[in-house]
C-alpha cells in the first residue's frame, strides 16, 4: 500500500527485508535501447535515414563548415539514449573540445585529451567558462531542458 495520511509508514520500516528479485530484471526497453531517432554514423546513407534527419545532418553541418571555434556540451540525454559513443565519435573525427553538463559529467572520460571541463552556465569555473564563450557554434548534444517558460530561466542559465 502506497503512503497516505491515513496510512502512515511505520517507523521499523527498515527493518523489513524486501527481495532482490526486481534488481535481475533487465529495463524496459524504452529505458535500455537507443533513441528511434539515433542514427549511427554508419548508416547515413543507407535507406533507413529519413528526410528529416538528413535535413537535420546538412544543417548542423554547414554551421559547423561556417564555424572557427565550434564546441560540443554533452548533457544528462545524451546517455540516456545511448548516444555517448556517437558523440565521442564527434569530438574525435573534428578535434572539437568537449564539455560537459553536471548532469552528463560521467559522460566524457575526463581524460580525454580534448575535455575542457564542466559547463554550468555563468557559474561555470571562470577558465571553462572562457573557452566555451570563446566557441562560435556550441553543439549541444543530449540537452535536459526543465524550463517550460521563458521567465523561469534563472540568470544562471545555460547561454
Amino acid at each position: 500500500m502506497w503512503y497516505s495520511p491515513s496510512f502512515p509508514v511505520p517507523t521499523n520500516l527498515v527493518h523489513l527485508l524486501i527481495s532482490s528479485e526486481p534488481l535481475t530484471k533487465p529495463l524496459p526497453p524504452s529505458a535500455s535501447s537507443p533513441h528511434p531517432l539515433l542514427v549511427p554514423s554508419d548508416s547515413l546513407s543507407t535507406k533507413a535515414t529519413t528526410p528529416v534527419q538528413i535535413a537535420a545532418v546538412e544543417a548542423i553541418s554547414t554551421l559547423f563548415a561556417a564555424a572557427t571555434n565550434p564546441v560540443v556540451l554533452i548533457d544528462a540525454l545524451t546517455e540516456r539514449f545511448g548516444a555517448e559513443g556517437l558523440a565521442m565519435e564527434l569530438v574525435d573525427k573534428t578535434g572539437m573540445m568537449v564539455f560537459v553538463s553536471p548532469m552528463g559529467k560521467s559522460t566524457v572520460d575526463e581524460r580525454h585529451p580534448r575535455f575542457g571541463g564542466v559547463y554550468i552556465g555563468n557559474v561555470t569555473e571562470p577558465s571553462v567558462l572562457e573557452l566555451v564563450n570563446k566557441s562560435d557554434l556550441v553543439i549541444d548534444i543530449g540537452p535536459l531542458k526543465v524550463h517550460a517558460l521563458p521567465s523561469d530561466q534563472p540568470d544562471l542559465a545555460f547561454r
